[in-house]
């Protein structure tokens, strides 16, 4: 204790200058702005991630698919910072698609039906719902997918006459020897499905041409249609009821193998091999199995028919036996007295009396006969429930 006390150094507290003050503010002021840019980054984190989530719920209710999903995100992902953390998708959906297409336009690998179904699923038109059958039912601005000897191109409608369209393609190379080749056009509606316009191209303008349609137009659907329309119908079980029959068995004798008379004398090892046995003779089953067709019979009648499935109630009949047969069989006589035959499987819905039949072994020509039936009849996008 007297060394310390004699050692008047250790008790002097340090006086303040203008140096430690200016450190200690320096040492406040980096502390503080770390927090700041951390903070900052995490809330920018935070915002890309929300705008995002709003993109992306966008995009299923709008019923893009996963490959189209991931197509968008890669997409977000290569926007600028600014622009993930301060691009509102509520209210700027025109900038968004515009962005969008300036990056489609260079996406590789892609095929432009891909391209044309993102856009079109993600901001369709009112008249989405309307089939196309010439070049009147396209509009000027839509955005198509151009097929020229197996090169796709990302197009837009500049002008429509009645036979003819004057497109615009930012990645096309003007060639004159496409003159009078022949190509097709693909356009889309989200409620309908895709569509192949042929034709050929009549001239070359810059970064561009101008399509001659043939009047040809095929239907290329990735989407189900149905349509709304009550048609009788009558299900039949097509359950096999398995039965076991008992066999009763008759006792047989047993053959034996006689040892040699003529010797007298034998060792064990010749006793071991020739004792008596048993011939071996086949089992009969003690049962038989029987299968008989269990022959149950419901009227129905149809509410949404599709080209996979249909929605109906039950008319007559008790709905319980719907449950007690896995497989039924369908008839119906389709409008033009075409009739529709096949088996399939019986789906519970939530609402009452209403159940779905699925198909599951309809021939080619029915599937065609159906399907050419839909088309005739109001056709939307399929929708069961």
């Amino acid at each position: 204790m007297y060394l310390i006390a004699q050692d008047n150094r250790l008790w002097i507290w340090p006086e303040a200058s203008y140096i430690n003050l200016v450190y200690a503010i320096l040492i406040i002021a980096v502390g503080f702005i770390g927090y700041l840019i951390v903070n900052i980054f995490f809330m920018a984190g935070k915002t890309k991630e929300r705008n995002w989530s709003v993109i992306e719920a966008f995009a299923r209710r709008n019923k893009l698919s996963g490959k189209e999903i991931k197509i968008l995100k890669i997409f977000f992902e290569q926007l600028p910072v600014t622009s993930q953390e301060s691009l509102d998708f509520a209210f700027e959906k025109a900038e968004f698609k515009n962005q969008l297409h300036r990056f489609l336009l260079k996406f590789p690998d892609l095929d432009a039906e891909w391209k044309v179904r993102i856009i079109d699923k993600l901001f369709p038109r009112k008249d989405h719902l309307i089939e196309i059958k010439s070049l009147y039912d396209l509009y000027e601005g839509e955005n198509c997918g151009l097929e020229v000897n197996d090169i796709h191109y990302l197009v837009r409608i500049v002008k429509k006459t009645q036979k003819e369209l004057l497109l615009s393609a930012t990645e096309w190379i003007p060639d004159a020897k496409l003159v009078n080749q022949a190509v097709k056009l693909y356009a889309y509606r989200p409620d309908i499905g895709g569509f192949l316009l042929s034709g050929t191209i009549r001239a070359i303008v810059k970064s561009g041409m101008i399509f001659t349609h043939d009047g040809k137009v095929e239907q290329k659907g990735d989407s189900h249609l149905m349509t709304v329309m009550e048609i009788p119908v009558e299900l039949s079980s097509w359950t096999m009821k398995r039965e076991k029959i008992v066999i009763e068995k008759e006792e047989k004798p047993v053959i034996k193998k006689a040892l040699p008379q003529e010797q007298e004398f034998i060792d064990l090892d010749e006793i071991e091999e020739n004792k008596p046995v048993e011939e071996n003779v086949p089992d009969e089953p003690d049962e038989k199995i029987i299968e008989s067709r269990v022959d149950v019979k419901l009227d129905a009648i149809t509410d949404r028919i599709s080209d996979r499935a249909l929605l109906f109630s039950i008319s007559r009949g008790m709905p319980s036996e719907l449950w007690k047969h896995e497989v039924w069989e369908l008839k119906m006589v389709l409008p033009g007295d075409r009739e529709f035959k096949c088996r399939g499987n019986i789906i519970k819905t939530s609402s009452s009396n209403k159940y779905i039949f699925k198909y599951i072994d309809a021939t080619g020509e029915m599937q065609k006969n159906l399907f050419q039936m839909i088309k005739e009849n109001n056709p939307v996008r399929e929708r069961l429930l």
